[in-house]
């Protein structure tokens, strides 16, 4: 994104979720094809195993191609020239807010995404709303179409919305949408049209972070400590928080009894994310810091 041409840092950093996303594709398309085409005895005597056995060897192939990757020639320029001092330590300290705000919205959108793309199809499973393999098929082809809205609903942010209101609108109609669709589902019975409505709401509206947060965390930090501080905000609120989504939401279903505790937790998650986006300042039409 730092040599991206002007007007095109969105939809530039949109790809790399879009190599993210492509990997969860493959994960859960791997886990529906198991849990599909095995019987249950044979998925836990020794299934399981197949999509990590995939996965081990696309690791292998990752780190061969970042080995041969350069950097880019304005980060050389800034390292040969940088003072010697921490960039992390400057993230927490110079930069501390904006390294505050990046992780809370981390932390908020991060949560959204685990529980739309990882936890619904174990809670339409639990709650005998559907199928495992038919969740997972559906979640499946769900990921599967979002992937080219991502860059494309970047381009909104480069050429006509600010980049921070794009963002905030998408999650505010991801907070209303939530307690609604999840009630919808219940109330059909794990019908096949709210289970399909549900992932095209969900996921669609996603797209819009998934492609243009990734700018949005570049053009917060200064050069100095840009990669130490969009790294931590990232991996520790999506990483961290996003991760014990799924724990969590399970904790809060047993702890109140209640079926649509996951959305209480997503709308809850997305008052957060917009948060922190409403005290961001927008940079989306500035050169980089």
């Amino acid at each position: 994104m730092e040599t991206a041409p002007d007007g095109r840092r969105g939809v530039t950093g949109s790809w790399a979720n879009v190599g993210s996303m492509t990997g969860s594709l493959l994960g859960v398309g791997a886990a529906a094809l198991v849990a599909n085409f095995l019987d249950a005895q044979a998925l836990h005597d020794w299934g399981w195993r197949l999509p990590f056995l995939g996965g081990s060897l696309l690791g292998v192939t990752a780190i061969w191609i970042r080995r041969n990757l350069h950097d880019s020639r304005r980060f050389a320029e800034h390292h040969a020239q940088r003072e010697e001092t921490s960039p992390l330590l400057e993230a927490f300290t110079t930069n501390r807010r904006e390294t505050i705000l990046a992780l809370i919205f981390a932390a908020g959108y991060g949560t959204c995404y685990y529980i739309a793309f990882v936890f619904l199809p174990e809670w339409l499973t639990d709650r005998h709303l559907m199928a495992r393999g038919t969740a997972l098929a559906i979640n499946t082809a769900a990921t599967l179409a979002i992937i080219p809205l991502m860059p494309l609903f970047a381009i909104v942010g480069d050429r006509w919305l600010p980049r921070r209101t794009w963002i905030a609108l998408a999650i505010l109609v991801l907070a209303v949408l939530a307690v609604p669709l999840y009630l919808w589902m219940l109330d059909s019975g794990g019908s096949l049209a709210s289970v399909v409505v549900a992932h095209a709401a969900f996921f669609g509206l996603l797209a819009v972070p998934l492609g243009s947060a990734p700018a949005l965390f570049v053009e917060m930090f200064p050069e100095p400590d840009r990669l130490s501080g969009y790294s931590v905000a990232f991996n520790v609120g999506v990483g961290v928080f996003g991760g014990m989504t799924p724990m969590i939401s399970t904790s809060l279903m047993a702890w109140s009894g209640s079926d649509i505790a996951p959305a209480i937790h997503f709308t809850v998650a997305a008052a957060i994310a917009i948060l922190a986006l409403a005290l961001t300042p927008d940079r989306s039409r500035d050169p980089l810091r």
